[in-house]
């Protein structure tokens, strides 16, 4: 999932900006992750987090209809309180429609956010012993069951 920690600071220079990004010390954590080692908690973020996807995308009403499958890309925070804020589409689903189909793309852009707000984190992001705002950013699939698994009633 993106807003990961990188191993070596960024030099934004190059870009007109005049200074150095360091790496994150230690990603948000998520319910269910406290106390793990940095490498076992961006495992169990990623993993908390498909399961909070999983268990609550609803799919709107006749989507069931197409034969499509979505990727939404979202951005948000997690803010100094470990709270979930400034949750925005990075790619929406309006690239995947036709123009007969658009109501789907804001549907699931809708969900997507929706989806995103669900996320708790339960301590924010440090660096140099200090809580921190972390930007990051998830795929959300959207796909017809019915349309998508070839072992669907078997």
């Amino acid at each position: 999932f993106g807003g990961m920690a990188q191993d070596t600071p960024i030099d934004t220079s190059k870009y007109g900006a005049d200074m150095i990004i360091d790496p994150i010390e230690y990603a948000p954590t998520m319910l269910n992750c406290e106390e793990l080692e940095l490498n076992k908690l961006r495992a169990c973020n990623a993993e908390e987090i498909s399961k909070i996807i999983r268990s609550n995308v609803l799919l709107p009403n006749g989507f069931d209809t197409i034969d499509i499958k979505v990727k939404v890309y979202v951005s948000f925070t997690v803010d100094t309180n470990a709270q979930v804020s400034e949750i925005e589409i990075v790619r929406g689903a309006e690239y995947y429609f036709s123009e007969a189909h658009q109501k789907f793309a804001k549907e699931l852009n809708t969900e997507a956010k929706r989806v995103v707000g669900l996320f708790k984190f339960t301590k924010p992001a440090q660096m140099h012993g200090k809580d921190i705002r972390q930007l990051m950013t998830v795929p959300i699939s959207f796909s017809n069951p019915e349309k998508t698994d070839s072992t669907k009633g078997e």
